[in-house]
Order: structure tokens, then C-alpha cells, then sequence
């Protein structure tokens, strides 16, 4: 199979994803995927993506029961010594 937006050859493989929900954060280890060596891009098949959907759902529920990984935080502004001007 070939990307569809650079024509290169795919690669089955398993990722890591991380999804926001309600305000936290939810990383999935171990997603199959289709991946793209020549422009990373990601594709998921439609059951995949509706059991990530599915497994949000129950942690969101669930959340006590889940491995709980700390996440440093950092402030682009505090972090950089430059100052660049916000969108407007």
C-alpha cells in the first residue's frame, strides 16, 4: 500500500498516542497503525479508531484504575530566553 499524500511505501507498526479528554490527558501505548517513512503520516483502520473511542470512554469512568505517568510542564515564555509576540 502507498500514502496517499507522497506515494511512499507504508509500514504496519504500533504507536504511541496521546488524547485529551475533559481536560486530561490519556496516553495509548500500542495503537496498530499504517505509518508513513516518507512523510509521517498516520492511518488507523475505522474499528481501531472506534476502540481508542470506546477505551476513552471507560478510562474517563475509570481513571483511579489506570498507570498514572508524570508529565513535566513546561512555559514556552519562561523556558526561552526571547520574547515572540502572541497571534493576535
Amino acid at each position: 500500500m502507498r500514502c496517499v499524500f507522497c506515494g511512499a511505501e507504508v509500514q504496519e507498526r504500533r504507536i504511541t498516542e496521546e488524547h485529551w479528554v475533559n481536560g486530561d490527558l490519556f496516553v495509548i501505548e500500542g495503537i496498530p497503525a499504517t505509518y508513513c517513512p516518507g512523510c509521517d503520516e498516520i492511518y488507523f483502520a475505522d474499528e481501531v479508531l472506534d476502540r481508542i473511542d470506546a477505551l476513552l470512554e471507560r478510562k474517563e469512568k475509570e481513571l483511579g484504575e489506570a498507570r498514572v505517568l508524570r508529565v513535566p510542564l513546561i512555559q514556552f515564555e519562561e523556558a526561552v530566553e526571547c520574547t515572540i509576540p502572541a497571534h493576535p
